[in-house]
């Protein structure tokens, strides 16, 4: 089982032995029967993805858009800029408290000239999820598109994977609007932690991962296109030659004029019997697309369609090339989002880790980074001032958030939006709720904070014999934080670092 899962895993660390799959099992179970929960026994998780789907057939939904407070925490939710006004779209995610794991299925919007949180309840809504993927597109036919992901049992032992695809029209009034499911067969396979995003008017899905409780996840490293204009599928089918990337989950995905450009990512393979050790790829490709716009994917029913488009998916090639520039160093984790107005990338945060056979070292990171993706991809650092700093000449200027890791980011107009993540301290964690925004459109732009972090909502409830690591390691005011020095691996899917919370 993976501990470190890339971006939009479920799970950020997990045990990477399998052979102590079980005795965590059985760990676990004795603590429940030792808090009195042991007698009633957890429904499978195909019994309760059953039960969400006939309450959602049978309850009547009227769409109405409502103010909330601010968020529950959640990680692997998808954070997108709304392409008709001015407005963020929150979906799914997850919340794991040491002990449970709570899958959401809600749409939220954020409407930063009011700073304020609402709830959009619509029509048949996808099930809930996380780790999936969403993107935006513009237009008169302005849609959120969302595809795969996945569900955690409660308890955090089982999980499962979609193949759906859905859509939700974001130009029409809300009395109008309702999520539909796309019914397109010859799909991509259930999977997560995969990446999307939009070339010539067709959605690109590459690699990701399942597990359906194996020893190990299966990585993917295919390609698949949905043709927006012909809503078909279709994968690209790559000459068997072709130097392609490892399978892998979980990279940094950026279109450019050519393709599409690849950053890095998650796998893990098996080192020796039941031992597997995870790796942050290191590596970029370029996933060129040499033919002409209308052939750039996708099929319909007739036959020369399909033709057309086993020809036009041979006009996908990649190669692998090298980045210039002051690249980010090795880390998994980090967020990507694209400003396309002027060809740019922004990455931010991630960790570093440094494993052996029994112990991980990680450092966290929250330094920003921009790559200019419209030629040789070209790394720079994206400075800032902070609140304590000589340039800092607003009161609403912040430091920037904590580092951390598994963070959601967009861009919408000229300002950079990210929201939430993960932090770590010993063998607990905490998943964020705090948003703040960068504006990309000054030449010393500035963090600011629109709200902190509620700690009430995101308690870590894992028995404190599991807390006895701790670590003393702070801020080292460059960018990074050093934490889990020498930690044991272990059964933690997540583990937090509660000293740099913010306030």
């Amino acid at each position: 089982m993976p501990r470190r899962e890339n971006g939009a895993q479920r799970k950020v660390r997990r045990d990477a032995k399998a052979v102590k799959k079980k005795k965590t099992a059985a760990k676990a179970k004795a603590k429940e029967e030792a808090r009195g929960a042991g007698a009633v026994e957890e429904k499978s998780i195909e019994e309760i993805l059953a039960e969400l789907d006939a309450e959602t057939k049978t309850k009547e939904v009227k769409p109405e858009e409502t103010v909330v407070p601010q968020p529950i925490p959640r990680l692997y939710c998808s954070l997108t800029a709304h392409p008709k006004k001015d407005a963020l779209l929150l979906f799914g995610g997850e919340l794991n408290d040491g002990r449970h794991t709570k899958v959401f299925g809600d749409l939220l919007l954020f409407y930063p000239n009011k700073a304020e949180w609402r709830r959009l309840t619509l029509p048949n809504p996808p099930p809930p999820r996380s780790a999936h993927q969403a993107w935006a597109t513009g237009g008169g036919d302005a849609a959120l598109f969302v595809f795969g992901g996945e569900f955690t049992s409660p308890n955090g032992s089982s999980f499962y994977h979609y193949s759906d695809f859905w859509k939700l029209p974001l130009g029409v009034p809300l009395a109008d609007m309702a999520w539909e499911k796309i019914e397109a067969p010859g799909g991509p396979s259930p999977r997560s932690g995969h990446r999307m995003t939009m070339f010539k008017r067709k959605l690109v899905v590459v690699g990701g991962f399942q597990d359906n409780n194996r020893s190990t996840p299966k990585y993917f490293n295919d390609v698949w296109i949905f043709d927006l204009e012909k809503y078909a599928w279709s994968k690209v089918a790559f000459p068997t030659t072709m130097l392609k990337p490892d399978p892998r989950s979980g990279v940094q995905l950026a279109p450019s004029p050519i393709g599409i450009i690849v950053f890095g990512g998650y796998s893990m393979a098996r080192v020796k019997g039941d031992v597997f050790k995870g790796q942050q790829h290191a590596d970029t490709w370029l996933l060129e697309f040499k033919g002409d716009e209308s052939d750039a994917g996708g099929a319909d029913d007739s036959g020369a369609a399909a033709a057309a488009a086993a020809k036009a998916n041979k006009e996908w090639a990649w190669s692998k090339i090298k980045s210039g520039g002051v690249e980010p160093n090795l880390r998994s984790g980090a967020a990507m989002a694209i400003r396309s107005a002027d060809g740019r990338a922004y990455s931010f945060g991630g960790v570093e880790d440094t494993e052996d056979d029994d112990t991980i070292d990680s450092t966290f990171f929250n330094n920003l980074f921009v790559v200019d993706v419209t030629k040789r991809p070209t790394w720079h650092t994206v400075d800032a001032p902070t609140a304590g700093g000589a340039a800092a000449a607003s009161a609403a200027t912040s430091d920037p958030p904590t580092p951390r890791i598994n963070s959601h980011i967009c861009v919408q107009g000229s300002v950079l939006w990210v929201y939430g993540g993960s932090i770590e301290h010993g063998s607990r964690h905490v998943t964020l709720s705090d948003l703040h925004y960068f504006d990309l459109g000054k030449k010393t732009g500035q963090w600011t904070q629109v709200h902190g972090h509620d700690r009430k909502t995101a308690e870590w409830l894992e028995d404190e014999s599991s807390e006895s690591e701790d670590d003393d390691d702070d801020d080292d005011g460059g960018g990074k934080v050093a934490a889990s020095k020498g930690k044991k691996k272990g059964p933690n899917p997540l583990k937090a670092r509660l000293a740099a919370t913010p306030k």
